[in-house]
């Protein structure tokens, strides 16, 4: 990841926005420890009161999280709770992707010539999709990646932050009802439409992410079959693959 291009469109939707709502929750989580431990209130405020300082700390710090975030989502996040997901919901069209895969890899293993070893090899690691990346413009490459996958990112990466941050907004709440800011039935009132509101913000981008997946995955596909089809077959017109 290119950190200097953090601030591109595709980047600044999929780092920085997640890694500034994961800040501000850290800045949260710091704020209930040191009052546990002292008594004391005050980073926010010290914070909001500096807006020059919480800038120049904000943007650097919400980045790195927001690379951390994005790190977390390939580690085997996206894989375990959305993909696997997806592929079990859409086999049909994973099994035909995957007979396209073969076929075309089949088709060009053909013209290397290649000993029987070897183009079993050759279908079994070669991803036609970055080998025919040549006659794939990069500007749909990119209109892609930015119009699924990375939004698909963020949803991933906010969904990862409000998680991690919703036990910090009830520990508030509880607070504010220790200090008579709030009273019991506010309390009570308050933590279930926070729970309710994090469970409904996590089915709605859980959704979404699996629809710009769905999208980017066909669309993809649909990209790939057409730079297949003028490579395979621009010297015998009549051929198909």
């Amino acid at each position: 990841m290119n950190l200097f291009g953090a601030f591109g469109f595709g980047s600044l939707i999929k780092t920085f926005l997640p890694g500034l709502i994961l800040f501000i929750i850290l800045l949260l989580y710091l704020e209930l420890s040191v009052y546990y431990l002292h008594n004391y209130i005050g980073i926010f405020n010290f914070l909001f009161t500096n807006p020059v300082l919480f800038t120049l700390v904000s943007i650097p710090v919400s980045i790195i999280l927001g690379v951390i975030l994005n790190s977390i989502v390939f580690s085997g996040f996206s894989e375990a709770i959305l993909e696997k997901k997806h592929k079990k919901d859409n086999k049909p069209f994973y099994d035909f992707r995957e007979r396209i895969f073969n076929k075309i890899n089949e088709k060009i293993s053909h013209k290397f010539q290649l000993s029987e070893p070897d183009r079993k090899t050759f279908m079994d690691v070669i991803d036609p999709r970055y080998l025919l990346l040549h006659k794939r413009s990069l500007d749909n490459i990119m209109y892609l990646r930015e119009s699924y996958w990375y939004y698909m990112e963020f949803q991933l990466n906010t969904l990862i932050a409000v998680l991690f941050g919703t036990p910090a907004f009830i520990t508030t709440l509880c607070i504010l009802k220790n200090h008579d800011v709030i009273k019991s039935s506010a309390l009570y009132f308050s933590i279930i439409s926070l729970v309710a509101g994090c469970f409904f913000l996590t089915c709605f981008l859980m959704k979404s992410a699996k629809d710009n997946l769905d999208a980017h995955r066909k669309k993809e596909l649909s990209l790939l079959l057409g730079s297949a089809f003028f490579e395979l077959n621009k010297n015998q017109p009549d051929d198909s693959i």
